[in-house]
């Protein structure tokens, strides 16, 4: 049986994903990575869908950009290495469309997604989120793990209230996970 584990369980994004392990800032300290560790051993999941971030308003991001790239950061490279000690399969890591370049085309397409300048507007979080593509593949080319990010974009919580993200999630789905 496949056992998802998913992080963020609480966030607008991960409440609206199935898992039978759902994990939220209450149960584990993303932070720290023996708590990450030992979570995903003491539950040795198959899958984790990785939805956990350091997020916040608009004015809250601008104004601390160190403190989200330095946690967001953290969160993803314990998340990663948590993943590969304890044997897990699957890996599908979130990323954000905010970390494509200000002056990228509509509509965005992945080609794009390094071909400039981060927006100065919220810089720590997105620069954070920019790293997860390549955190992956970096892990598939080294170590041959299935694990994968993919780009959120279009996710408004008010196209979205009745829990249905089906059209609210427009950058790809975790069927090639398994």
């Amino acid at each position: 049986m496949d056992k998802k584990l998913i992080t963020g369980s609480e966030g607008f994004i991960g409440k609206n994903i199935n898992g039978e392990i759902r994990v939220s800032r209450n149960v584990c300290d993303l932070t720290k990575y023996d708590d990450v560790l030992n979570l995903f051993k003491y539950h040795q999941p198959n899958t984790v869908i990785h939805c956990a971030a350091k997020h916040g308003s608009a004015l809250e991001m601008n104004k601390n950009h160190s403190k989200y790239l330095e946690e967001n950061i953290l969160i993803d490279l314990n998340i990663i290495k948590a993943c590969k000690e304890a044997d897990v399969k699957n890996l599908m890591m979130l990323a954000s469309i905010t970390s494509f370049p200000e002056n990228c085309s509509y509509p965005l397409k992945e080609e794009g997604f390094h071909s400039g300048k981060i927006s100065d507007r919220f810089f720590g979080y997105a620069y954070s989120k920019s790293i997860v593509p390549n955190l992956c593949k970096a892990y598939q080319l080294d170590y041959n793990l299935n694990y994968k990010s993919i780009l959120l974009g279009n996710v408004r919580r008010f196209a979205c209230r009745q829990g249905d993200l089906t059209n609210c999630i427009g950058a790809g789905t975790c069927s090639d996970l398994s």
